[in-house]
């Protein structure tokens, strides 16, 4: 059966009932969101070792910032953030699977919610020696595909789900990937044997793949320091040729602003959108092949920066603000 995050029932009325279910929860995953530490506290210890796998390029020993629950006391699935927020699960009987799932859709977005100065977008993020950029799109739109062909350009992938804008620049964020057989195919077609990437790819096609480690994919994989957002791609569509058509911040606000999460609200949310938007380049992308367009994004991208100055130190001024 097919679900999404947005199926769960927000409960915010069971927080006080939900602290007797805190001894349930006994298998912790612990992991760093760039400087936050963050632990989910599972009663189900599949679910939990699914998750730690998942997050293995990310885990952490320090003490958390934020701790989830996730308990089942009866016929429903419950996942909450004491004192924040709670949400429940009772359509059918979950798998383990299915509870990492959940937990991560809950987790991310609260945290994501909870970061001062980031701005976190649905996107796919590569980045070259001086700065990042951003490839934006629906699950089912290539940027996974997209940024892993970037790599055999030459740019480093920093994640294929989550771009984490901070005022320091781009931060990794390495959770595994799930890669679709068509992308894996279109990948294979261009592979080189002989290279860690041609040589998974060769061997693993014909299915999708789940939990694809960025040392898999890469042989070895270190996280990078942050980089600057220089340009945003967002995925119109796909042609025979890939295109990238400049546009503006203006017209991109209302297209990113439903897949953008970040601490402000409302009005303010959409400043802040806004303010990242002004400092990068901004293009509508239709796809073409995956290498062509990895080859067009990477030719972009080393063109150089075109960022507005007063939005960059707006940025770093509340960082060094939030540091004091």
């Amino acid at each position: 059966m097919t679900f999404t995050a947005g199926d769960l029932t927000r409960t915010d009325d069971s927080l006080t009932g939900l602290r007797k279910l805190v001894p349930d929860a006994t298998h912790p995953v612990t992991f760093a969101f760039d400087r936050t530490i963050v632990s989910l506290r599972f009663h189900d210890c599949e679910a939990a070792r699914l998750h730690r796998s998942r997050y293995r390029h990310m885990l952490a020993s320090a003490e958390p910032a934020l701790t989830f629950y996730i308990a089942a006391p009866g016929q429903a699935t419950y996942f909450w953030l004491p004192d924040v927020a709670a949400f429940r699960w009772d359509r059918h009987a979950l798998t383990p699977e299915n509870v990492s799932f959940l937990a991560d859709a809950v987790a991310t977005t609260l945290t994501f919610e909870s970061l001062a100065d980031s701005v976190v977008l649905h996107a796919g993020v590569v980045a070259d020696s001086t700065g990042a950029a951003a490839i934006v799109g629906t699950t089912e739109a290539g940027k996974t595909t997209t940024s892993i062909a970037c790599t055999r350009r030459g740019l480093t992938l920093l994640t294929d789900e989550f771009c984490v804008a901070t005022p320091r620049g781009v931060v990794p964020f390495p959770r595994t990937l799930n890669l679709r057989r068509g992308g894996i195919e279109l990948l294979a077609a261009g592979a080189r044997p002989g290279s860690p990437l041609g040589d998974w790819l060769l061997r693993h096609g014909g299915a999708d793949r789940n939990d694809v480690g960025f040392d898999e994919l890469f042989s070895s994989w270190q996280p990078p320091a942050p980089r600057p957002l220089r340009a945003l791609f967002l995925v119109t569509g796909r042609g025979a040729t890939p295109e990238a058509t400049p546009s503006t911040a203006a017209r991109m606000l209302p297209r990113l602003l439903p897949w953008s999460r970040m601490k402000s609200r409302g009005l303010d949310a959409a400043r802040e959108l806004l303010a990242l938007l002004q400092t990068v380049a901004c293009f509508e992308l239709v796809l073409g092949s995956p290498d062509d367009t990895a080859q067009l994004i990477a030719e972009t991208l080393a063109r150089g920066p075109r960022a507005h100055s007063v939005a960059i130190r707006s940025w770093q001024l509340r960082a060094e603000s939030a540091d004091a």
